[in-house]
């Protein structure tokens, strides 16, 4: 630890310890260093907690729980949770920014300067230096786990956090929280492992709680706001418990088999979240619980009943039952939940029917029945004038198949026609943004599709069809169009201009593409194995802004070309952005044995790095590739355009006042991952006349095929796929949200 360091930028904090270091001997100056790393200094804080004259109470109380507790969380995922702890935080976050106490980082982080955090904390810690159980926030591990284990909680203690780390495990005593008797916040899991960018292996047995109950619980403080208890070792909560003030409930992979018996009075509580706790077989009579917002029981696999109490909670916003396998009906009193927006049910595999009144439900905005068994959705959807997302990929509805003996009964056939089903509902949801039809056995797309105009987002993976209806050019708002996997497709009709995402992994048959001059470097194009794409127009393939198919060699139009890691691009400074072309191969290698997931991570990824005239400032893209979703046959092309003119405008101005003619662009590549490697790669500086020049070459007719490769892999080529492509300074060149979701992307959707 060094002073400067230990300041972080703050000039107030080098003045008091340089003054206080003045003329010392340098055995002085490292015991000062270690003893701040063991306490703050004191002269520090008290001038810093001048910053906190003229707060109200609340903003204070609010500066210490973020100080304590909330550094470094989202603003939107915490915002309930500080409204229910009694913080008005839609104005004092604000009264805090303002006096510069925290900033709010563009991904929405909360951020307080480390010296400040340690002042707030300071705080804290004054209120009882020696003994932690009567301070009013406990968040130090050793802290928490002395006062736990030894039961010198007080009245005092208002708030616990206790993060454990992944390889310890703690025993308590029954009652180890029976003395707080105003604890209002209590929140126990475990320390989150590094982010990155690749799959993060977690611990065997992480998600089964790392504190143990052994003599059960006796109690838990009434005062209590929010508990969110990552694997709570019970099956039940302490029989004494009365949570007459709770506002949140969250409990995920707990050992909860039933909440409570009979009718609790809980008019407070507005979140219940119990995902995965797998010993859940029913919950309870909510009738009690009236202002209940969100219930959420992801993954809960033994559940096989919703009480019909559900029906009673008519600010319901929320009901997720997302891979509760075990759950064969739902009560039809969630027909009259006029305030609910997001209706999840997707792998509840053993779900066959919908309640018959669904489609009343007009404030419905998501449902998902995705992986689920049912034969029909609702008999009218005229009512779901509002529902913008729908997601029914490997939906029994359009799987199934009559039986041949119902054939000749046809009184006996129940279900109807399902692609006239299908028709008819499309034709009645004019509001749908999303909708994910993967997986559904499709052998023709209903031209309904075409009448969706506000639509997105389209998903279409896994099917059968052999075309698309032409009157999807129809569909203006088109960001995201997912063919992946249909095998049968051989040629797409002209598609609407404002596509920016398109993938067609897999398409073995698809021969021709739709290309118009007005698609130079717009959309981001995915064709792995798309190996009828071949011809000797090779323009066609370098008009995208992200490009990659089947092959192995540079086209000439890239006037550089290296087989090393790095390039050197020169020429005139008026250059409006950079081509790049990789050729990329996975060779064979020990399986990483990723497990199955419904969202994309890499396990690869081709990293393109880039300074303009000598810049220390690196900027990067990179594209991401996963094993878990199929194989590379062949070796590949990944063409990348990133523009340089609209995000340089500064540097470029800095040049031109310079009188510089000539620009100077450094580039660098950098495979990472198992068997991944660049065999050779080229690049090119883009100006304006390139770009026209692409236009005039482009093809005036509706389709066109792609540049002609050499396949010189043998078929011992390990199961590969890319999914994403994701620029660390443009969001442009990021995939569309939830589709090859990585770090670079907080949003997550539904698996596609």
């Amino acid at each position: 630890m060094d002073f400067v360091r230990y300041a972080n930028g703050l000039p107030l904090a080098l003045e008091v310890l340089g003054s206080s270091l003045f003329g010392r001997k340098l055995d002085a100056w490292r015991s000062a260093r270690d003893k701040l790393e063991a306490k703050p200094n004191r002269g520090i804080m008290e001038i810093l907690q001048i910053s906190l004259v003229g707060l109200e109470d609340t903003q204070r109380e609010l500066f210490l729980d973020i100080a304590c507790f909330f550094k470094g969380e989202h603003v939107y995922c915490i915002r309930d949770t500080l409204e229910s702890l009694g913080h008005y935080p839609d104005y004092d976050i604000y009264v805090l920014m303002d006096k510069s106490l925290i900033t709010i980082a563009l991904d929405g982080t909360l951020l307080m300067h480390d010296l400040l955090q340690e002042m707030g904390q300071d705080i804290v810690c004054c209120e009882s230096p020696k003994e932690p159980g009567r301070r009013s926030r406990l968040w130090c591990y050793k802290d928490v786990l002395h006062v736990l284990k030894n039961n010198t909680g007080t009245e005092f203690v208002e708030g616990i956090v206790l993060k454990m780390p992944m390889d310890k495990n703690e025993r308590l005593s029954a009652e180890a929280f029976s003395k707080m008797k105003n604890l209002r916040f209590l929140k126990i899991g475990y320390v989150q492992p590094p982010t990155s960018r690749g799959p993060v292996q977690l611990p065997q047995g992480y998600n089964k709680g790392h504190v143990q109950l052994p003599q059960g619980l006796i109690y838990l403080s009434n005062e209590l706001r929010i508990i969110d208890w990552h694997g709570y070792p019970l099956k039940s909560m302490p029989t004494s418990f009365q949570p007459i003030k709770l506002v949140e409930l969250r409990m995920h992979y707990s050992g909860i088999k039933k909440l409570w018996k009979g009718i609790m009075i809980l008019n407070e509580l507005k979140l219940i979240d119990l995902s995965d706790s797998q010993k859940l077989i029913e919950i309870p009579n909510l009738s009690g619980a009236l202002n209940l917002e969100k219930l959420i029981l992801q993954c809960c696999t033994r559940l096989c009943k919703i009480h019909a109490s559900v029906g009673d909670l008519k600010k319901l916003i929320q009901l997720d039952l997302n891979g509760c396998k075990n759950l064969s009906s739902l009560p039809n009193a969630i027909c009259s939940l006029m305030s609910l927006k997001t209706l999840n049910l997707s792998n509840c595999s053993r779900l066959v029917k919908l309640p018959k009144n669904l489609g009343n439900l007009e404030g419905l905005e998501e449902l998902d029945v995705s992986g689920t068994s049912i034969r029909e959705l609702f008999s009218s959807s005229l009512l779901l004038k509002n529902l913008k997302k729908l997601s029914i990929g490997g939906c029994a509805i359009l799987l199934s198949k009559p039986s041949k003996k119902l054939l000749n009964f046809p009184i006996l056939q129940r279900s109807p026609d399902p692609m006239g089903m299908l028709t008819h509902t499309l034709s009645g949801l004019s509001s749908l943004t999303d909708l994910n039809l993967s997986y559904c056995n499709l052998q023709t797309v209903p031209d309904a599709i075409g009448s969706l105009t506000f639509l997105n987002y389209l998903n279409l993976k896994g099917n059968n069809f052999i075309c698309l209806p032409k009157n999807i050019i129809r569909l203006s708002n088109l960001y995201t169009l997912f063919l992946s996997g249909c095998k049968d497709l051989l040629s797409l009709p002209e598609l609407p201009l404002n596509i920016k995402y398109f993938e067609a992994e897999g398409c073995t048959s698809l021969e021709t593409l739709p290309l118009r001059p007005e698609d130079v470097f717009n959309p981001h194009l995915y064709l792995i194995n798309c190996v009828k794409l071949i011809d000797n127009q090779e323009t066609c393939g370098l008009g995208y802004q992200n490009f990659i198919i089947p092959g192995s060699e540079i086209p000439k139009w890239f006037s550089h070309q290296s087989v090393r890691t790095s390039l050197n691009l020169q020429g005139p400074s008026d250059i409006t952005g950079i081509a790049v072309c990789v050729v990329f191969v996975i060779r064979p290698h020990l399986s990483l044995h990723q497990p199955p997931s419904e969202f994309f991570e890499a396990t690869h990824w081709v990293r393109l790095y880039y300074s303009v005239d000598g810049s220390k400032n690196l900027q990067g893209l990179s594209v991401g590739l996963s094993e878990q979703f199929g194989k590379i046959d062949s070796y590949h092309l990944w063409i990348r355009y990133f523009p340089i003119k609209s995000k340089r405008d500064q540097e470029l101005s800095q040049i031109n006042a310079n009188r510089l003619s000539q620009i100077d662009v450094n580039l660098m590549i950098s495979p990472e991952g198992p068997g991944l490697v660049v065999t050779k790669w080229g690049a090119r500086l883009i100006y304006e006349q390139d770009v026209e020049d692409l236009k005039k070459d482009m093809p005036m007719s509706s389709s066109c095929s792609i540049t002609p490769y050499e396949d010189n892999l043998d078929n011992s080529t390990k199961d590969t796929k890319t999914k994403q492509s994701c620029d660390d300074f443009d969001g442009d060149g990021v995939g569309p949200s939830g589709e090859g979701t990585s770090n670079c992307e907080e949003e997550k959707k539904e698996s596609q």
